[in-house]
């Protein structure tokens, strides 16, 4: 029987043969541009619409009818869930120009979803390298 490190070291040395579309460098260069006004602005709207939405849904809770207090709530819980996709862009460094932006709203977004973003990182990394062959694919 192999002990899980021959196992690990067996996993690290497969190969994925992947294919590539063919894309031009100046287009995909082009899609790939990064902004730090442009990421502040949907970091930011996303995270004030997180609040705006949470705080009308406080005020629901306390002074609307439950029908209503549930919709209400229904777009708060949709806006947070959200909160998961800005952590994997942010993840892949393709939101800020900044590097010190893209680590900061890194670790505010990880924090709101209760993630560990050093091993969603190092785990996401892997993914990216084993998409979809178990049981190299932590995700």
């Amino acid at each position: 029987m192999q002990s899980d490190r021959q196992i690990q070291n067996n996993q690290s040395k497969r190969r994925i043969t992947w294919y590539r579309s063919p894309l031009d460098r100046e287009t995909f260069n082009a899609l790939n541009q990064r902004s730090n006004w442009k990421g502040l602005l949907q970091a930011l709207g996303h995270l004030g619409l997180v609040v705006l939405t949470g705080a009308a849904a406080w005020y629901a809770a306390g002074h609307l009818p439950l029908p209503l207090f549930l919709i209400i709530l229904f777009f708060h819980g949709t806006c947070y869930a959200f909160i998961h996709n800005g952590s994997h862009e942010l993840c892949h460094d393709t939101v800020f120009k900044s590097k010190s932006l893209n680590t900061l709203f890194l670790r505010i977004f990880s924090f709101l979803v209760w993630r560990n973003y050093f091993l969603y990182v190092a785990s996401h990394t892997r993914h990216h390298r084993y998409t979809l062959h178990p049981p190299d694919d932590l995700e």
